[in-house]
């Protein structure tokens, strides 16, 4: 489920057509993210929808595995969008923040997929509330799960950076059960056919949900509807639940009551579907978002927000950047770390702080210092210093939302 980049488009359009005279098929073009553990399952998904509909399908597959802040960058989705293809596949959206860019579109989800807990044995009770105290519970390093220790202090972290390593880990029992990317999940166990077959049930906190799209630009309306057309036909039949499953639900039910599909303009060869125009892609899942109103509390103090820019500099900046735009670890200061949809809490992002980092080194540094890297933070996405000290016990189970207000 990671945000990321477009490191490199490759050069491999891979045309697979229906029955019937090519010359007379209109053609579908989609881009897939080939780093991606959902991109096997786009392509049959794509195929299908294409052909229910009387179109051949084109595949070009890039390699969206990348560094930074997450941001798929504009000009990588021009040379996607721009000529190679219609639609883009391989980008969940977070189903608590179905928001877009300017210049992007998405069609309407047909599936849903997220963060899972994967255990030897199924729960007795739900998730992580039916966890045994004192369990240790596996977790992707940097994504939406660590903030869940927070709500259930009774479990302890072990932050893992293979999803891989993780899965195995609680196959052979050695931790007690794990968070881990559902898509990750069903692609290791079709990979390692002999290990042992995991429970797993999904997760219930913020960003654990994310819906499946297919994004676009304007120009390529048409191919949108074409997709959703094919969604909805393989819905009917229910191929749809089988090309998804273990990777993610059948959502399209949940359309069928909702407004009526567009309408397909008629299809006359590859002039069916116009190729798509320049777009605009910025990272899905930390879009900008309406700021709520209200003056930001002063809970630190300017002191303690420069010793927290020394201890930065010392101990996090490598990872996140010298000014916190992101480089191995995601960015800490704007709109794409911040935004009022992404809902979080100081103390939901404090926990993850002192608990988890510095990577490598977890729960190294002295209270004071954590609490002082808060403050700078905080400084640095827009709240004012005042005369009181953040506190380390106050900071972990702080209420305040976290929200960018600007340099």
């Amino acid at each position: 489920m990671r945000k990321r980049h477009a490191a490199g488009i490759g050069i491999g359009l891979a045309l697979m057509f229906g029955t019937g005279p090519v010359e007379a098929r209109a053609l579908l073009t989609v881009c897939i993210d080939r780093a991606s553990p959902l991109a096997a399952m786009d392509a049959r998904i794509a195929q299908a929808a294409a052909v229910s509909q009387g179109y051949g399908l084109g595949i070009e597959y890039f390699d969206g595995q990348g560094l930074g802040d997450g941001a798929f960058a504009s000009d990588s989705f021009r040379k996607l969008a721009g000529g190679l293809c219609q639609l883009v596949l391989g980008f969940p959206v977070d189903a608590d923040a179905p928001l877009l860019p300017d210049g992007v579109e998405a069609t309407r989800p047909y599936a849903q997929t997220g963060f899972v807990l994967a255990t030897r044995k199924p729960q007795a009770a739900g998730a992580l509330a039916g966890v045994p105290v004192g369990s240790t519970i596996g977790v992707i390093f940097e994504t939406a799960p660590n903030l869940y220790f927070h709500d259930h202090p009774g479990l302890q972290p072990r932050v893992y950076r293979s999803s891989a390593a993780m899965i195995d880990a609680v196959a052979n029992g050695t931790l007690a059960a794990a968070m881990v990317w559902q898509p990750s999940l069903a692609l290791h166990g079709e990979a390692h056919p002999g290990l042992r077959t995991l429970a797993f049930q999904p997760l219930d906190g913020a960003h654990a949900r994310w819906n499946l799209v297919a994004l676009h630009g304007a120009e390529s309306s048409a191919a949108a509807a074409v997709f959703e057309h094919g969604i909805a036909a393989l819905h009917g039949t229910g191929q749809l639940a089988q090309l998804l499953a273990p990777y993610a639900v059948d959502q399209a039910a949940d359309q069928a009551a909702a407004k009526p599909l567009p309408a397909i303009r008629p299809a006359s060869g590859k002039a069916a579907v116009g190729q798509a125009g320049p777009g605009h892609l910025l990272a899905v899942a930390a879009v900008t978002a309406p700021r709520t109103a209200g003056k930001r509390p002063a809970i630190y103090t300017l002191e303690q927000a420069r010793s927290g820019l020394m201890s930065y500099a010392m101990n996090c900046a490598f990872c996140h950047g010298a000014g916190l735009e992101g480089r191995t670890g995601p960015a800490l200061k704007g709109e794409k770390f911040a935004s009022a949809a992404a809902n979080f809490l100081v103390g939901d992002i404090f926990f993850v702080l002192a608990m988890q980092m510095p990577a490598g080194k977890p729960g190294s540094l002295p209270k004071d210092e954590y609490a002082a890297v808060m403050a700078y933070l905080l400084q640095q996405n827009g709240y004012p210093a005042g005369k009181t000290l953040l506190d380390y016990e106050q900071a972990l189970v702080s209420e305040v939302p976290l929200i960018y207000s600007g340099p």
